[in-house]
Formats: structure tokens, sequence, C-alpha cells
């Protein structure tokens, strides 16, 4: 990427850092209109964030809040517990399967305040602890888990060594990935419960399911599994990398017919959200690298335009209600992130704040908002790097006028 890119959010930082001696008064330059109130908590010299979009930090009763800590040349990551105030942090453990853009794959395990699961690298292999934060007792999965199914009942895995090397950043790399022969290597289906394989799905099969003849797959990954909201299905993307550029492609499992679904093998899939148990919202780039919001059905087959009048830039959406999402977009020119609100029949869309992002050289440790919503909607948790190091946001949002 060329550094000119970056030239204009530089500019801004060396001007708040280095020219200016008034830095003091203008330090709160880097957010600019935010709706509602905002709390943030920073460390000098740490490292404080959360993770991927897809997974929320809140509680079950929205009162206490999960993320991750890192000073700088750790080998691990802390795991913290904290009121929503910040005023309560208890450190409960420590992981060393993370990464910049996915974590641990922390998170609040499906229908309990007290049980929290995350990944970890333990006795040479990855896996899956689900630790009792008011007992202090844990058990342990064989597999590292990339989701579970909201009953708590199912869990899905992949290579995450794989992942690490082919996706810098959103995989492990505790040790050198080595080629297992793709035979054997895929997606996972676990029972949690018995900590038992359910089924595979190999790379062989995807291909097939995509009717393509791939006879070399090491420039092949998986990445992006989630399941529906009732469990019943799951996506997952289908990557290649050529000369640098990462095809990804969007499949979905049905879990009962174990059939694969190709939704959309033409054009670049980037980030998704489950609408309900049949329609995917996802962003996705066309021949021309321009980005739109796009309606998939599954059971149809079907795909359709939203909003493109308002949303043409990529983001991270989640659903606030049936109609509403919020998102946000990487940074602009002089190094902006937008938090947006919109609405997607017909309404118009409200920006809820916007962040300044301090420009990196490796892509893996970017800072994207990631926005993660709270279980009743008011309140919203992102990443951000302002200071030189990432801090944690949350903004208590009123509702927009129209809304």
């Amino acid at each position: 990427m060329r550094v000119s890119k970056f030239l204009p959010a530089k500019v801004i930082y060396y001007i708040k850092r280095v020219l200016l001696p008034v830095h003091r008064i203008i330090k709160n330059i880097p957010t600019a209109s935010c709706i509602g109130t905002k709390k943030e908590i920073h460390s000098d010299g740490v490292d404080i964030f959360f993770g991927y979009y897809d997974i929320s930090p809140f509680s079950p009763d929205g009162r206490r809040i999960l993320y991750l800590e890192h000073k700088k040349n750790d080998k691990t990551v802390k795991i913290i517990l904290n009121s929503v105030t910040f005023n309560n942090r208890k450190e409960v453990a420590e992981s060393r399967a993370w990464n910049w853009q996915q974590g641990v794959r922390l998170r609040w395990f499906p229908g309990s305040e007290t049980e929290i699961s995350f990944n970890d690298y333990v006795d040479g292999r990855y896996i899956c602890r689900i630790l009792s934060i008011s007992a202090g007792t844990e058990r342990r999965i064989d597999w590292p888990l990339y989701d579970i199914s909201k009953d708590g009942t199912k869990g899905l895995s992949l290579d995450f060594a794989r992942l690490g090397e082919k996706r810098p950043g959103y995989g492990y790399t505790c040790y050198t990935n080595e080629e297992k022969g793709f035979e054997n290597n895929g997606i996972f289906l676990v029972d949690i419960a018995k900590n038992e394989l359910i089924a595979k799905i190999t790379y062989s099969q995807i291909a097939r399911s995509i009717k393509s003849e791939i006879g070399n797959f090491s420039d092949y990954y998986i990445n992006h599994l989630s399941f529906s909201p009732d469990g019943s299905k799951f996506l997952f993307f289908w990557i290649n990398v050529q000369d640098g550029y990462h095809m990804a492609r969007m499949i979905v499992c049905d879990i009962k017919s174990n059939e694969l679904i190709p939704l959309e093998i033409s054009r670049k899939v980037s980030h998704y959200a489950w609408a309900n148990n049949d329609e995917i919202l996802c962003t996705v780039f066309n021949e021309n690298q321009q980005c739109g919001y796009f309606m998939y059905s599954v059971s149809k087959y079907t795909c359709r335009a939203i909003r493109p009048d308002i949303l043409t830039r990529d983001g991270h959406p989640s659903f606030i209600d049936d109609n509403t999402i919020i998102t946000d977009t990487y940074p602009d020119k002089w190094g902006f992130q937008e938090l947006i609100i919109a609405d997607l029949n017909g309404g118009g869309k409200t920006t809820v704040a916007r962040f300044y992002s301090i420009p990196v050289k490796e892509a893996e440790r970017r800072t994207d908002l990631h926005p993660r919503l709270s279980p009743d909607k008011g309140s919203v948790c992102v990443d951000v790097n302002s200071h030189g190091v990432r801090d944690l946001v949350i903004l208590d949002m009123e509702k927009p006028t129209g809304r």
C-alpha cells in the first residue's frame, strides 16, 4: 500500500503530537460529533481492545463487559472483566492464542451470566476454554472455536494455524503452520457438551460445491464462520489468494442435510450479518472494486441491493432491529472513521460518531471500529486508536430523530 495514502493522517498526527505545544487543549480533536454519552478506557503503553464485531462483549444483563489488554512484546493477552462504567476491573485469565482482529474469540457463554469462553494455546495445541468467573472452574474443548450456536450446544472450528499464515491478524501463530492434507482439513462441527466431533467439511467438498476443479489448495483458506440465529445453518468464507488479493466467496452449510449452498462466488464478499434464519446482509465488492450492501436469501438463492444511495463504503454491520443497522467505515484520507446508523427501508442515515485513527504500517495491526451492540441495543462498544494504542469506547446512544 502506498505511503501517500496515509500522508494526510500522518500530518494530523504530527501536528497533534509534535508541532503544537497546545496539544492538551486540542486533545479532543480525534473525536468529532457523538450522539449520546461516551465512556473511554485508556492506559499508556497498553492496547485495550475486544476483537471482531460479530460477538458482543456485554454481559447478558448489560452491566459488565469483557475485553483484552496487551502490553508491547508480551506473548499473551490478559482477559479483563469490568463494569460498563470501567470502575471494577478484574483480571480473570490469560491467553496465548490471540490476534489483532479477532482477539481470542472471547464471549459470554450462551445463556450464562457467569461463564465465558475463549481460545488458548495449551500443551502445544489450540483449544477452547470455558471458564466460570464465579467459581473459578473451567472445562476445555479440544478444538479452538470460531463460533458457538446461541443455545450453546454446537461449536465451529477451523485450522487457526493455517489462517494465521494466510491471513495475518485473523489466525494464531504460536507455532509454524504445517499443511495437514486437505482431505483432513476444513471446517469442524463440534458437540460442546460431549467434546466430540460431529461433522467435518473438507476443502475438496467445498471445491465440489462450487463446481471447481482445484488440484492444489495451497492458496486457499477458510475464514468467518457464523451460525444462523437458530443454529440450523452456518456461513463461511472460502478464500483464495492471487498476487496478494484475497478473493472471498460466501457459502452456507445446512447442518441437517449437510448441503453446501454457494451464495456468492463471482464477487468478493467482505462482511456479514444474519438478518434472520434465512437472510444474510453482506458488504460486497464488484469487479471495479466498488462496495455495496446486499441481502442474500439462502432458500431462494436470491440477492438484492440494499440502500445503494447511502451505503457505498465497506463496514461491519449489525442489526439494531429488522429495519435498522449500525455499521462503520474504514479511515478516510484524513484518518477519520465513522460510526453510522442506517435505515434499510428508505429513511436516512445518522453519523453517531467520528474517530481519528492513527495510521499503521502493518495491515494486521489496523484498528477497525468493529461496532458491537449491547443486549438492549442501547449501547455500542468500539475499538479506537487515537493515542498510539488501542482504547475501548462505549457509547450510550440516543435515538436519532426520525427513528
